[in-house]
């Protein structure tokens, strides 16, 4: 039991490693940058799941790898369905659900075969063989086994010093030792045993050594050589503790328990039964809570005491997932009548009383009769009451249903308006092409709240100068992407067609296009929401040539990082490019740049956004120290870091703004 979750945790390491190296050639070649993102969230998930099995947290490990499913079934990523399929297998194993379990190797196998990948086929040929091990079909069990040492020697001599081939060939030389165990062979199965040690133990792999010791205790206690087998259950245990593998404390405990029971020291072997008990159920272990309770029913059995071991050997052979063999149906057989034998004495006893009893149940029963005349006529009453009302609520149903399916058919019409709004927003936005043409590093990370966004980003170049502005309009949603197109176009139209560079007199520009654009001036309500509609943002123009960095900025700040510290950071004019009641000038702000210079641009949705433990927002003090961590990084990673910290962060908090992050890094 302990030796398959192991093998599976090696496995799923093993698949992590290979998967990330196929994600990273599909990254040259097809990928977009928004399927590469969605491919690193997915390895996110599966790698906490990993992390979860290994604690022995099923359901929660189940529920990561299902969202991880879904993520590389969408990118159709072979690769990466096979490695989930055999994680899922191994958790189903765990849990004692077996059809399941061999259902999910199967099917990643056939994707590695397909793939002609022999590293991970000989990791899935190991796992099915040790389905079939427990299944105590140890023929098949050595064909798989056999099928996977073949390629897992040839692998392990080409590379030795590759951790995880050596840990591969150390599992199926485990397993093989495994089914010798099962035969006369034990000083055969042995040596398979201490060679697998061996180079877990060269590998410094914790978890492995725990569990070459506890196969090398189970042949001692089988050869009654309870002294040895203590020693090594109790180097297994140690070293679970250690590491807080439950599912292997629990099974330490069992054997414990079984060399103190066949050294008839039953008052501790129950002591270590009861713990293991105790783990199993915490953990939800079927296999394990069924095998302790058969030895602890063997010690009742034992001691005399059969009422006890009765109740225990029910509890085992009701949690059988097969038929009961015949075996099982006759133990029951023989503790049943001499469970009987015990309790007809008592019912001697309790026979006595039985009139007395009869008697008071005669007069009560002749005051319930009476009591539930009464009752009946109240729920006939209430019963005519209840359908008069069904018939209302039925007709009331028919109507809402009707409203309902014109709903639908609006929403419906809705829907393809915003996705078309969006295709066009997406149009008005720099392509890939244009950002990866620019003579700096630079990432832009934007994720919308809704479909359409309120935030922008945007690109011009005129005369040698390079314009880029990251930008937040009022509202989110279509209202926002209606505002980011009436914005846009002035933009464009003051740089290009007014050949007006100077950062300020570009917001100044821009503003009065806006105000004159949506009539904001002249209403005569003070808090008319339309004097709220405008934008904030950092518009930056570089002189590439001169390494000069010139930008305004209306609310938003501006951050560069330099020689490893927060060098600059310039808080945005406290005024909107839109209406105001004070129409100031912007400031022109201006700074000599320098090779490695990191600078930040961003509008408020990233640090307002709400998450964490406490439910707290991100915060620009925790932002600015996320930036100083990772400025140092390519532009790619820190893109990575920060999309996967904000998914972190809210956890299933909703979205409350549209997020735009956008860094440069100076040449």
């Amino acid at each position: 039991m302990k030796a398959i979750k192991y093998i599976c945790i090696m496995f799923c390491i093993a698949s992590l490693t290979r998967c990330t190296t196929d994600n990273s050639e599909i990254k040259t070649s097809s990928k977009t940058e928004i399927e590469i993102n969605s491919s690193a969230l997915a390895s996110d998930y599966r790698e906490k799941a990993v992390a979860q099995f290994y604690r022995s947290e099923y359901d929660s490990s189940l529920f990561n790898l299902n969202i991880s499913l879904k993520i590389f079934e969408r990118d159709s990523s072979d690769v990466g369905i096979a490695s989930i399929f055999n994680i899922i297998g191994a958790v189903q194993g765990s849990k004692g659900n077996n059809e399941q379990s061999l259902e999910y190797y199967l099917k990643s196998l056939k994707i590695y075969e397909n793939l002609d990948d022999s590293a991970n086929s000989a990791n899935l040929y190991n796992n099915i063989g040790e389905f079939y091990r427990h299944q105590d079909d140890t023929e098949i069990a050595l064909d798989y086994y056999e099928k996977a040492i073949l390629i897992k020697e040839r692998l392990a001599v080409k590379n030795p010093t590759n951790k995880v081939y050596q840990k591969s060939l150390s599992n199926t030389l485990n397993n093989i030792g495994i089914i010798l165990a099962g035969t006369d062979k034990k000083e055969e199965a042995l040596n398979y045993y201490f060679q697998s040690l061996e180079i877990k133990r060269r590998l410094e792999d914790d978890k492995g050594v725990s569990s070459s010791y506890t196969n090398i205790g189970n042949i001692y206690r089988r050869q009654d050589a309870f002294k040895e087998a203590l020693e090594y259950y109790l180097l297994s245990l140690s070293i679970d503790r250690k590491i807080d593998d439950m599912e292997g404390i629990g099974i330490d405990l069992l054997n414990i328990g079984i060399v103190h029971m066949q050294e008839e020291n039953f008052s501790i072997a129950l002591n270590n039964f009861e713990k293991s008990v105790y783990i199993a159920k915490q953990i939800g272990n079927v296999k394990l809570l069924r095998e302790t309770y058969s030895n602890i029913a063997n010690i009742y059995e034992t001691m005399g005491d059969i009422p006890t071991a009765y109740i225990y050997f029910k509890l085992y052979t009701e949690m059988k997932d097969t038929l009961l063999n015949k075996e099982s149906i006759d133990k029951i057989a023989e503790m049943q009548t001499k469970y009987e034998s015990v309790k007809k004495q008592k019912e001697i006893v309790i026979l006595r009383t039985e009139n007395q009893i009869k008697t008071e149940q005669s007069r009560r029963s002749q005051i319930t009769l009476l009591g539930v005349g009464a009752i009946l006529i109240i729920v006939i009453i209430f019963s005519l009451m209840l359908f008069s009302r069904f018939q209302v609520t039925k007709r009331q149903k028919k109507i809402i249903e009707e409203q309902k399916k014109l709903v639908d058919e609006k929403n419906k019409d809705i829907t393809a308006s915003i996705r078309y709004a969006e295709r066009i927003q997406r149009a008005n936005l720099p392509s890939k092409a244009e950002i990866d043409s620019l003579p700096f590093e630079i990432f832009v990370l934007f994720k919308p709240k809704a479909v359409v966004s309120g935030d922008f980003y945007w690109l011009a170049k005129k005369k040698g100068k390079i314009f880029l502005a990251a930008s937040d309009c009022t509202g989110h949603g279509v209202p926002g992407a209606l505002m980011c197109q009436t914005i846009i176009p002035h933009l464009n139209q003051t740089v290009n067609e007014k050949n007006i560079f100077n950062p300020s007199l570009i917001l100044n520009e821009v503003r009065k296009g806006v105000i004159n654009s949506l009539k904001l001036e002249g209403s005569e309500d003070e808090d008319d929401e339309q004097q709220k509609d405008g934008m904030d943002c950092v518009l930056m123009m570089f002189n590439i040539k001169n390494k000069i960095l010139e930008w305004a900025a209306a609310y938003n700040p501006l951050y560069l990082f330099r020689d490893d510290e927060l060098y600059l950071e310039v808080k945005g004019d406290k005024q909107p490019v839109g209406y105001a009641d004070a129409l100031d000038d912007f400031t022109n702000h201006s700074i000599d740049l320098k090779s490695g210079d990191c600078i930040y641009a961003f509008s408020d949705g990233y640090t307002d956004q709400f998450g964490g433990p406490r439910n707290k927002k991100f915060m620009p003090k925790r932002f600015k120290q996320l930036l100083l961590d990772i400025h140092h990084k390519t532009m790619e990673e820190q893109k990575k870091i920060l999309d996967t910290t904000i998914v972190r962060w809210m956890d299933g908090v909703e979205q409350i703004d549209d997020i735009l992050v956008m860094g440069i890094r100076i040449k």
